[in-house]
């Protein structure tokens, strides 16, 4: 007589190396590979997105930010599972908008999937402490602030608030050095076009 395999041990034996995708320093588990193995396995899967009191998928506020809950059922037995919503840098987003939302939802589902076994040993590690990423230097810090400055001169508008929010921080001493990079990009290309922008309007005043 032939041993039924348990579910965990059908989905854990499964080779999902092949369908993970590097996003910044973090492995997932492609979704639409990961649903479509466990239904090849167990046709009556089913799952759920739990719904917020407001009739979205968001869990929380804008001081502690987001996370959105799942559930899976396969073979009559359901396993829940939450995710924040997060960044590329794995940080939570205080202001996630429908695509993080979605991005979210799916990954805490394939998140819900490995509780049953498929590519679990993806996860392996994730309860270790966290390491606080490197900040930006003062120098670099000072850098950033003068472009904005200048930039702010030439447009006669204030640009900083548009900085934080497009870099996801709340002030620019909270840069990672590995955001510096965009950071500086961002900066640079605000003062190229505020330096564009002043040269046609003196252009246009001196033909007036």
């Amino acid at each position: 007589m032939t041993e039924t395999k348990s579910v965990f041990k059908t989905l854990s034996e499964i080779d999902v190396k092949d369908h993970i995708e590097k996003k910044g320093n973090f492995n997932y588990l492609s979704w639409p590979w990961a649903i479509s193995e466990v239904m090849k396995n167990y046709p009556d899967t089913t799952y759920e997105v739990k719904e917020a009191e407001d009739g979205g998928y968001l869990f929380g506020n804008p001081q502690r930010g987001y996370s959105v809950k799942t559930s899976v059922t396969i073979q009559g037995r359901t396993l829940g599972m939450w995710l924040p919503v997060m960044d590329m840098r794995n940080k939570s987003l205080m202001k996630p908008t429908s695509t993080d939302e979605n991005k979210a939802v799916m990954r805490c589902l394939v998140k819900n999937l490995a509780m049953f076994g498929l590519g679990l040993y993806i996860y392996a590690g994730e309860d270790l402490p966290d390491v606080e990423p490197e900040k930006v230097s003062e120098e670099q810090v000072n850098i950033l602030k003068i472009t904005i400055s200048n930039a702010e001169k030439l447009t006669g508008t204030t640009l900083t608030k548009y900085v934080n929010d497009h870099l996801n921080v709340s002030n620019l001493n909270n840069l990672t050095v590995n955001d510096y990079p965009r950071a500086e990009a961002l900066v640079n290309d605000l003062l190229e076009r505020a330096k564009a922008k002043a040269e046609r309007t003196d252009k246009e005043e001196g033909t007036a």
